[in-house]
């Protein structure tokens, strides 16, 4: 009876074992390096790489088309990238979230004569790169395509927290002076808002005026940039003259309440 037992138990923990087994392999198959789960996502960019490069060189042809009927003579980098951001979309969807022109070295170039490649940013954080000969107007996608982590972007003043008076003209302005950080291209300007403009107003261009005593936020913004900010504190002082039985103080203000005088009997 106690063999049997034994037997009974070595069949269970071998029955086991091997389950184990089988379900490592099922689910190496499934979800392993080059399991089912793998080969279905790489099909999938596959997939859409190829949907994306074929809509690429159909743009690349048809402006070379344009070139030879219109007689264009503008450099062939800076048509050819200003027709992707035009035209590469997806139904009603833009999916190139932006083109930039890069040298031999992959440095990033304004001048379009400067450039042998343009590096195409999808909406997914794909990167597709596209030959370019200048002089005999030809261009190629090449077999790139690489997921790429979501450019840092942001806006910086140069002050975050300023002090302004209502009576010196010297202190009763300040120009903000904005920095914004991206590979995108931006073409929005920074937009200027004002927490309290009767404490401290912000015209388009930054510059900051005093109006009363009291506190104030700017807001600097690029709306094209995901509604990235930066923020000034606007601290405003003003001068007070408190006429009291035989003296006369004259004394700043500040949004605390707080004095300092000077007086004269």
């Amino acid at each position: 009876m106690k063999k049997n037992k034994g037997i009974t138990l070595i069949a269970l923990v071998i029955t086991i074992i091997v389950l184990l087994i089988l379900a490592g392999v099922s689910l190496n198959l499934i979800a392993g390096e080059n399991g089912i789960l793998t080969r279905a996502e790489t099909a999938t960019i596959k997939h859409q790489f190829g949907k994306q490069r074929e809509e690429l060189e159909m743009v690349i042809a048809a402006e070379r088309i344009d070139r030879v009927e219109k007689g264009k003579i503008e450099v062939f980098a800076k048509s050819i990238k200003e027709a992707i951001e035009r035209e590469c979309q997806v139904g009603s969807e833009q999916w190139v979230k932006y083109v930039l022109m890069t040298d031999a070295n992959g440095n990033r170039v304004e001048n379009p004569e400067e450039c042998t490649n343009l590096v195409i940013r999808t909406t997914d954080e794909y990167e597709i790169k596209i030959e370019i000969n200048n002089e005999k107007s030809q261009a190629k996608v090449v077999e790139h395509y690489v997921k790429k982590e979501p450019d840092k972007m942001e806006i910086r003043l140069d002050k975050e927290n300023i002090t302004l008076t209502t009576f010196e003209r010297s202190t009763r302005t300040y120009q903000l002076v904005p920095t914004v950080s991206s590979i995108v291209p931006v073409n929005d300007k920074v937009e200027w808002n004002s927490s309290n403009p009767k404490i401290a107003s912000v015209d388009e261009n930054g510059l900051v005026t005093a109006k009363a005593a009291g506190s104030a936020q700017i807001t600097a913004e690029i709306k094209e940039l995901e509604n990235i900010k930066a923020i000034c504190n606007v601290e405003v002082k003003e001068k007070v003259i408190q006429i009291t039985e035989g003296s006369v103080c004259v004394g700043e203000q500040n949004s605390g309440m707080a004095w300092r005088y000077f007086c004269k009997w």
